[in-house]
């Protein structure tokens, strides 16, 4: 039997794939990411496994006995199955830096998804808030109202000097990694998207794709990510990143009207292209079915393509995915079985609108 909370996330769009009824959005989801740790233990890629377990129970007591401690539900991530700890992956809400796989490593997930507590990970505690859209005022208050929680009732590491002291030497001060998920195929694909990795790198604001590195990002997706520096304050760590993300979501919209009046064969047959990979390949990788779903998100928006619409693609971008495609086929247990059963699934669903 399929563990309820899985058989329900991988069903739902997830959060940093933003609103599925955005049609003309550029920015599809805001994050804010806290880390912080326990006087009294070391950071938990050196700690031993005992000490990791009672980090643990200190900061799942904090969660389940609060206000919202119904809202939230607690997965022990050493002893879950590997294809389930592949869909938090893939659904970005763990990574696996520090000991998040050994003994002590757990998640504490809401039940909307929007707020997520890693323990054990880099460093004891990272606290991760996002939702749909540019919006950082209500993402810090949603994130501040559990970390208040955690300062007031753990004794979080803090110097008055330094701030928050924390496993990435980097990130001492505030702890706080702000981000957005952004889409730019029209920058892409008109050659400027070089130009803007190198202005953001200026301004210490880090580009990189979602699927991929650099200008060669599957699907032109990418995190947009600003790291609080000794000193930053929070506000203005958003307004840096806001101000850039909005400057990016003009140029983004401009550059695909551009592209699509001065090249429309191009955009044509860039959308064309996809629709007849997806429809007619019976062997996809993950690779070739997310750059072509992306292609083919394109032809909608610029409404170039009308008979799917965005939340049946992002459907397809998540379910085309390893850990999602595992958990609901556990038979196609090796890489040839599973490119042919995602292009079987990506087929069917295209079959209806062809």
């Amino acid at each position: 039997m399929k563990p309820p909370l899985f058989n329900d996330l991988t069903r739902a769009c997830p959060v940093w794939l933003g609103d599925p009824g955005g049609l003309d959005a550029v920015v599809f989801s805001s994050h804010v990411q806290l880390a912080r740790n326990i006087q009294g233990f070391l950071f938990p890629g050196r700690e031993e496994t005992s000490r990791r377990l009672t980090v643990m129970d200190l900061i799942k007591n904090v969660i389940t006995q609060g206000p919202d401690g119904d809202d939230f539900q607690v997965i022990d991530l050493a002893a879950e199955d590997p294809v389930n700890r592949q869909i938090l992956t893939e659904r970005r809400l763990i990574d696996w830096r520090g000991c998040a796989g050994k003994p002590g490593g757990s998640l504490c997930l809401n039940n909307d998804k929007h707020v997520a507590v890693a323990i054990n990970q880099q460093d004891h505690i990272v606290l991760r808030a996002a939702r749909p859209g540019l919006n950082f005022e209500g993402l810090w208050k949603n994130a501040t109202a559990y970390d208040d929680a955690f300062c007031e009732q753990l004794p979080i590491a803090f110097d008055q000097t330094l701030g928050f002291l924390t496993a990435d030497p980097d990130n001492v001060g505030a702890g706080l990694l702000a981000s957005v998920i952004i889409w730019l195929p029209g920058l892409v694909l008109s050659d400027q998207m070089r130009g803007v990795i190198q202005a953001a790198k200026e301004l210490q604001i880090h580009v990189q794709g979602v699927f991929g590195e650099g200008t060669q990002a599957l699907g032109h997706v990418f995190d947009v990510s600003i790291q609080s520096r000794l000193g930053d304050t929070e506000e203005e760590v958003f307004r840096r990143l806001d101000t850039i993300c909005r400057h990016l979501t003009e140029g983004e919209r401009a550059a695909r009207v551009r592209f699509a009046n001065a090249r429309p064969d191009d955009l044509t047959d860039l959308v064309g292209r996809a629709f007849g990979v997806l429809s007619h390949a019976r062997l996809l990788s993950t690779q070739e079915a997310i750059g072509a779903l992306f292609a083919l998100r394109l032809g909608v928006v610029t409404r170039l393509f009308t008979r799917l619409d965005i939340a049946s693609i992002n459907h397809l971008i998540m379910s085309s995915q390893r850990g999602h495609l595992s958990f609901d086929h556990p038979h196609a247990d090796s890489a040839d079985s599973r490119r042919a059963l995602r292009a079987s699934l990506v087929r069917t669903v295209l079959e209806k609108v062809a």
